[in-house]
């Protein structure tokens, strides 16, 4: 299942609402669709987003309708001013027009998207229903450094970036990475931004984004030896009342893991080493695989180098997947633990390369071929875990790719070549700051931008 037939619950439910069965056309009435749209939102003031919707052949009769916006990752009343109108074409014309006003401002960010969707629909037949408006970023570079004092103001600035309005946040335990590593797509799924918390309670920071997000609801990645119940205190004095926080929380990473696959459901899976003893192994596939399956909405499984977990297998079965990717070599899924894998899915292939950064380039490639933008490029140290724990949250939201590389230069060969087979790129997200991906690295990045 690719990642357009995964979108998050919430957008599938309120476009369920906007397509309602249209008034009866005869068969000889013309057919009626929407356009999309874009506009360069400006740094004041308002400019229209135009929406055109059209006839393919005239009528002899006045066309009528509504036209009503939605959210995408633009947030009605910040972003743009919503829409709620009749509209008519006019019998023997062929189109009119809708305007959405868009707010201009001067804040670097994503370019943002609302939906146009046409309903109510009396004299014509419904062809093509929904548009999408994109409110296209005009502010500073298309080169970006989203990096703070600390991993836990690292993911609070990629939430700044990439949702200016959220229902629900994803908390993780910022010190160590075992029950986010399957969160990415958990918060891909909510559109939500996964938040980086110590074990102890929330930070001024982390309170603070919450409520400019206006979150009303969180989901918590692990037990409360990993995010205690002042956590839960903080979230509620941050607006967001205890009953609406739910907890994901298996006896170990395992079961964190299985526990986030049976929310978000489907018939593909990623599978990663989820544990090493060696403090420098157990989290790069993952977190590779974190952003590719933010971007399908498909669970992340862990596996040790040599067996399945009871959890995993358990989830496995639950899920009857059709398809199961494991990322990562045999040094980090051995052969033995794919044939465990085999046994309880459909198809597995793997995606592997010789080292961590050539598995990251492969990754890459093969979300470009699940659908992603690879020209929005996402940038993360691949020599340590937290700033690209937080990033598949985000880049989901602009479909982005993740490339781990590494970030002290020089970068590896397989990095380059990857760079430089690319005809330019039409933004980069570089994520952590000056430690994780040094001032050259930025410099050699910032001159592939288009």
């Amino acid at each position: 299942m690719n990642r357009s037939s995964r979108r998050s619950m919430a957008f599938l439910a309120a476009i369920a609402l906007l397509q309602v069965t249209p008034a009866a056309a005869a068969d000889g009435d013309p057919t009626v669709s929407i356009s999309d749209s874009s506009v360069n939102e400006g740094n004041t003031g308002t400019v229209n987003l135009e929406f055109v919707i059209s006839l393919d052949a005239t009528s002899d009769a006045d066309v009528v309708g509504r036209f009503v916006t939605f959210d995408r990752t633009a947030t009605a009343g910040v972003d743009y001013t919503a829409v709620d109108q009749s509209f008519t074409i006019a019998a023997g014309s062929l189109s009119t027009s809708v305007m959405v006003p868009v707010n201009g401002d001067e804040q670097p960010e994503h370019d943002e998207s609302v939906t146009g969707s046409l309903r109510d629909l009396v004299g014509a037949n419904m062809g093509r229903g929904q548009g999408v408006g994109t409110i296209v970023n005009d502010d500073g570079s298309r080169i970006d450094r989203r990096g703070g004092e600390n991993r836990i103001e690292t993911a609070v600035s990629l939430s700044r970036l990439a949702f200016s309005s959220a229902d629900t946040v994803v908390i993780a335990r910022s010190d160590q990475y075992a029950d986010a590593l399957a969160g990415g797509p958990l918060a891909a799924r909510y559109a939500a931004p996964l938040l980086l918390s110590g074990p102890s309670g929330l930070s001024e920071s982390v309170k603070a984004e919450i409520q400019r997000l206006g979150a009303t609801k969180a989901l918590l990645l692990g037990g409360t030896a990993a995010l205690s119940t002042q956590i839960e205190d903080d979230l509620a004095a941050a607006g967001i009342a205890k009953a609406d926080q739910t907890r994901f929380a298996g006896e170990n990473r395992f079961g964190t893991a299985q526990l986030i696959s049976a929310d978000l459901g489907g018939s593909l899976v990623y599978v990663v080493e989820g544990i090493n003893a060696d403090s420098t192994r157990g989290w790069p596939d993952a977190v590779m695989a974190s952003g590719i399956a933010a971007l399908d909405q498909a669970p992340v499984l862990l596996v040790t180098r040599d067996g399945v977990p009871p959890e995993t297998i358990a989830a496995l079965d639950a899920l009857n997947a059709a398809e199961a990717t494991i990322v990562g070599g045999t040094s980090a899924v051995s052969s033995a633990t794919r044939a465990i894998i085999d046994d309880h899915t459909g198809t597995v292939t793997r995606i592997s390369g010789e080292s961590r950064f050539h598995t990251s380039v492969e990754v890459v490639q093969q979300a470009a071929r699940n659908g992603a933008n690879v020209k929005r490029l996402y940038v993360a140290t691949g020599l340590n875990y937290p700033d690209a724990l937080a990033a598949g949250a985000a880049l989901a939201t602009d479909d982005g790719v993740l490339l781990l590389v590494r970030g002290p230069g020089p970068l590896d060969q397989v990095t380059i070549d990857w760079l430089d087979r690319k005809d330019g790129f039409d933004r980069i997200t570089v994520i952590g700051g000056p430690a994780a991906i040094s001032p050259d690295v930025y410099a050699e990045l910032e001159g592939r931008l288009n």
